[in-house]
């Protein structure tokens, strides 16, 4: 799909235009996944008025209509009048930064990786631990939307996920560069091999792999996310 979408941008702005087409995300660092979406970020040269509009038309193309399709889109010439260390999409800043120098290349070339952010391990700490009570806050809102239950179960699961990865990061068991490397079968075999969470926690994580398969199948999951957020818990207050 990914070649699909390289192809209709290109027809659409023309080599000379794109700075970078990157694709990044779970379903690019560890493959095809069913919880995934396919996740883009298109710069562009600079502000042409048009270009919106033509990039609307690519996303909503009827070759895409059945795939959860993310498109990020900025200017190069924005982001350098910012400058990089300043660099932020929406409410979205140095994770996603971080995420993205990890991108697969598409067209053009990698900007962020050229232009690498370095953080502290004090700040890598906090933005982890922001992360990881941002998505389990989003689960609980999640829950009281008007959700179908396969819908929530997808959703929730993928955000267990971020978190167990988070908590990897934050605990310096894997890098942001790692995310490339391993599937999640692999990060819960560091997660285990880790010994930061305990042998029923890491049972759990089975979980994960499997479809939605009635209501009980939702409880077992927010169980399994519960059971990772007391993990995380135990861990800041330690660090505190």
């Amino acid at each position: 799909m990914e070649k699909k979408f390289k192809r209709l941008v290109l027809k659409t702005f023309g080599l000379k235009r794109i700075t970078s087409l990157l694709y990044f995300g779970t379903r690019a660092f560890v493959g095809a996944n069913c919880d995934s979406d396919y996740d883009f970020m298109l710069i562009l040269d600079k502000y042409n008025p048009t270009d919106i509009f033509k990039l609307r038309k690519v996303c909503q193309s009827t070759q895409f209509k059945d795939l959860d399709l993310n498109v990020n889109f900025l200017y190069l010439s924005d982001i350098k009048a910012r400058g990089f260390r300043n660099f932020q999409l929406r409410s979205l800043r140095i994770d996603f930064y971080k995420y993205l120098e990890n991108a697969i290349v598409l067209v053009g070339r990698n900007i962020f990786k050229k232009n690498s952010l370095k953080m502290s391990r004090r700040k890598l700490i906090d933005l982890m631990d922001f992360k990881i009570q941002e998505h389990y806050g989003r689960c609980d809102k999640m829950f009281l939307q008007n959700l179908k239950d396969e819908i929530l179960y997808k959703n929730i699961k993928k955000y267990i996920k971020g978190i167990i990865r988070f908590i990897l990061i934050r605990e310096d068991v894997m890098t942001f560069s790692d995310i490339t490397k391993y599937s999640f079968n692999d990060i819960f075999d560091l997660a285990a091999d880790s010994k930061i969470f305990t042998p029923s926690t890491s049972a759990k994580f089975t979980s994960l792999s499997k479809d939605y398969s009635g209501k009980k199948s939702l409880e077992v999951l927010d169980s399994v996310r519960r059971s990772v957020y007391e993990t995380y818990l135990n861990l800041y207050s330690n660090n505190s």
